[in-house]
């Protein structure tokens, strides 16, 4: 539990890997009716990049749902890539499921994986 903004939320965090084989993984799974998932930090890191260029790496609101937080997968990343979205943090839709999708490269998609932390609120 966390305390928030005068409330008491539900803790959630996952972490998933995604490849050219595997390109979607749910990373936090839908809460239930009445209940948001609320981002508020996220690290994305490439493993192996891209084959044709233009991959990415996103974290989607929902399965082929809208990426809030994108990193280039047409190269290694050095350092992994952090998304802080505050305290208040980044809501997704009512009972939808966080996603972790590879996409867009003309031969092979970027391989990857995420950590993301956040909490539960009611819709």
């Amino acid at each position: 539990m966390i305390f928030s903004r005068g409330l008491i939320y539900k803790l959630v965090q996952g972490s998933v890997s995604v490849t050219d084989a595997v390109a979607d993984a749910t990373i936090i799974a839908a809460p239930g009716a009445g209940k948001k998932i609320v981002i508020t930090k996220a690290i994305l890191t490439i493993h192996t990049a891209a084959v044709g260029g233009a991959g990415v790496l996103q974290l989607e609101n929902g399965l082929n749902g809208t990426a809030f937080a994108v990193t280039e997968g047409d190269a290694i990343t050095a350092q992994p890539q952090v998304f802080d979205f505050g305290e208040e943090g980044y809501e997704l839709s009512e009972n939808t499921l966080l996603n972790l999708t590879t996409v867009g490269a003309v031969t092979t998609q970027a391989s990857g994986s995420a950590v993301v932390i956040g909490y539960i609120t009611n819709a």
